[in-house]
């Protein structure tokens, strides 16, 4: 919790939105194993970061229609990147045996949201402030709709 503690303060200097820091459940592991404990959270607004074990997660929830290769080339290459449905969550569809960027396509356009983690172990909040920010302006620059998870209602 320490370490999202820094890491809001870092955000707020870099004049970031983002709330106070929350214990949430119903989170899952890279593993897709329910975490049993609550997680401790914040958000901005381009995503949910949580922290638990030695792992810290993004996850970012974007309209699906926006989804593009652009965006998947630029971030196929995080290692334990996991791309799901909003609704089936359970469901890697990214990355996958015999990926299909087509089939992929067809698959998150049956949604109205996906979803995009981002698993990083081991890491303090310099280089998670570095990571989101990297990751927050390859999402602008590809033109993807990233949800504001703090003000938005979902169905």
């Amino acid at each position: 919790m320490a370490n999202l503690e820094q890491l809001r303060s870092m955000l707020l200097q870099k004049n970031q939105t983002v709330t106070e820091i929350e214990m949430t459940s119903g989170n899952y592991d890279t593993d897709g194993k329910l975490i049993e404990n609550e997680v401790p959270t914040l958000t901005t607004d381009f995503c949910e970061i949580g922290a638990y074990n030695n792992t810290c997660y993004f996850t970012f929830i974007l309209d699906s229609c926006s989804f593009s290769q652009k965006l998947l080339e630029q971030i196929k290459d995080y290692d334990k990147m996991h791309i799901y449905g909003f609704k089936n969550f359970l469901t890697d569809l990214y990355p996958k045996r015999c990926f299909s960027y087509k089939k992929f396509d067809e698959e998150i356009k049956k949604d109205d949201y996906v979803q995009i983690q981002f698993n990083f172990e081991n890491i303090g909040p310099k280089d998670i402030l570095d990571k989101y920010l990297s990751l927050k302006s390859i999402f602008v620059s590809t033109d993807a709709t990233v949800i504001n998870q703090i003000t938005h209602k979902f169905k």
